[in-house]
């Protein structure tokens, strides 16, 4: 079954995330973070959880650890942002899963249209490149076709577009 635990949910079953002492020792350690803004109290709550919160971000990010690891630390962020705002009666852990699921669910979403967003500047890009030759391969066309114009039309085709006068001009 630890196994299982640590395969299924990213830590072992020994940290009792349910236990009454660990929710009450939690929550003490939340009172005394709120209250004096005692680091002590907080790095134990960071030590605590930091399992909890890492392995949830790592399965909603699809095993990105860097990205787990930003949603991670968000997320502590949060809790000493917050901290003093949550009831006495909260069940940190089930918060910090809570909250870390917002936070990794926006992060995909936010990581799904950076990408969309690159893909498009690089076929924008490419296009952009690609006129360039296009350009070259169409070019002696053109020249051809206007060679074959009657005088009067190729005459303002030239006037108008390579000598760059205005319509009333030509």
């Amino acid at each position: 079954a630890l196994v299982i635990g640590k395969f299924l949910f990213g830590f072992g079953l020994q940290w009792g995330f349910t236990g009454e002492q660990m929710t009450t020792d939690s929550q003490q350690l939340l009172a005394e973070y709120s209250a004096h803004g005692s680091e002590a109290a907080f790095r134990e709550l960071v030590a605590r959880y930091l399992s909890l919160v890492y392995s949830t971000a790592l399965r909603l990010v699809d095993g990105d650890t860097q990205l787990a690891e930003d949603v991670s630390q968000a997320v502590f962020l949060s809790l000493a942002q917050k901290g003093h705002t949550l009831s006495g009666k909260v069940m940190l852990g089930g918060w910090l899963h809570q909250h870390t699921y917002h936070v990794a669910t926006r992060s995909v979403r936010s990581e799904q249209r950076r990408k969309i967003r690159e893909r498009e500047a690089v076929e924008m890009n490419t296009l952009q490149d690609d006129s360039g030759a296009h350009w070259r391969q169409l070019a002696p066309i053109l020249d051809e076709a206007i060679t074959q114009l009657g005088r009067e039309d190729r005459t303002a085709i030239v006037l108008r577009f390579f000598e760059q006068r205005d319509f009333r001009s030509v």
